[in-house]
C-alpha cells in the first residue's frame, strides 16, 4: 500500500469513526456472533471420505489448520472420518455444538437446518448448490 493509499484509508476511518454513534447493542451483542467466529464446537454436516470433495476437504481443513475447539463430523453411514467418530445426524452428538456447516445438496438442507434447530445449535453456514 502506498503512502497516498494509507492516508487517504486513515482519513476514512477517522471520520467514519466520527460518525459513529458506537456500538449498537442488539440481542446478545456481540456475543451473539462467537458462535460464527469463535465456535467452541463445529459440526461439519455431510463429510465424505472422498479428498477433493467440498464436504472433505472443509472438515479436513478445519482439522489440519490448528482449530482448537471441538469438531463433529456428522455422516451418515460412516463410522470415522480421518479418525474422528461420525455422527449419523447432528441430534446424535451428546455434547453442545455452536456452529453447523452444513454441506449437503439442496434437497436436504431444510431437514439439516430442523435438526440444527432441535440441537440448540445457533448459527449455521450453508454451503450448497441447487437453490
Amino acid at each position: 500500500m502506498n503512502a497516498e493509499h494509507k492516508t487517504i484509508l486513515e482519513r476514512a476511518r477517522a471520520e467514519r469513526k466520527a460518525q459513529s454513534p458506537g456500538p449498537v447493542p442488539g440481542p446478545g451483542g456481540h456475543e451473539g456472533l462467537n458462535a460464527i467466529f469463535n465456535p467452541r464446537s463445529v459440526a461439519v454436516l455431510g463429510v465424505t471420505r472422498t479428498p477433493g470433495t467440498v464436504p472433505y476437504d472443509i472438515f479436513y481443513n478445519i482439522l489440519s489448520t490448528g482449530y482448537a475447539g471441538v469438531l463433529y463430523p456428522v455422516a451418515p453411514g460412516k463410522r470415522s472420518i480421518s479418525a474422528v467418530p461420525a455422527y449419523r445426524y447432528v441430534t446424535d452428538i451428546p455434547d453442545p455444538v455452536d456452529l453447523a456447516v452444513i454441506v449437503f445438496p439442496a434437497s436436504v438442507v431444510d431437514k439439516a437446518l430442523i435438526q440444527c434447530g432441535q440441537k440448540g445449535i445457533k448459527a449455521a453456514i450453508i454451503i450448497s448448490a441447487g437453490f
